[in-house]
């Protein structure tokens, strides 16, 4: 069986082949505020002391990364947020197995 259909046909529907608007509302403000304490910790640290800018350095770079880590895109799904939250939902569902084994309540000894 053949499909014609080029490798890359979802990739119009994303922004930039990988990323969709929620994507992008994660990733763009996670990207600015790392980068803006970054810059805070550096102009506060000129006045006090490099404890802060190697803390403030650290957790810019901290959210910057968790940002780009919940948006990294895996195999199966479509990221790492849509694997978190398929999780999420699975461990939260109410699961009912049905028993195939052997009752022994309904046999005496």
């Amino acid at each position: 069986m053949e499909f014609y259909s080029p490798k890359n046909f979802k990739s119009a529907s994303y922004y930039f082949g990988k990323y969709d608007a929620f994507d992008l509302c994660i990733l763009i403000p996670s990207i600015i505020l790392g980068i803006f304490i970054v810059l805070i910790s550096a102009t506060v640290s000129e006045e006090l002391n490099t404890y802060i800018l190697i803390c403030g350095v650290a957790l810019g770079v901290l959210v910057g990364l968790t940002g780009f880590i919940l948006t990294y895109p895996i195999p199966i799904y479509h990221n790492m947020i849509g694997y978190i939250l398929c999780f999420l939902n699975y461990s939260r569902k109410q699961k009912s197995f049905k028993w195939l084994g052997f009752n022994y309540n309904n046999y005496e000894d």
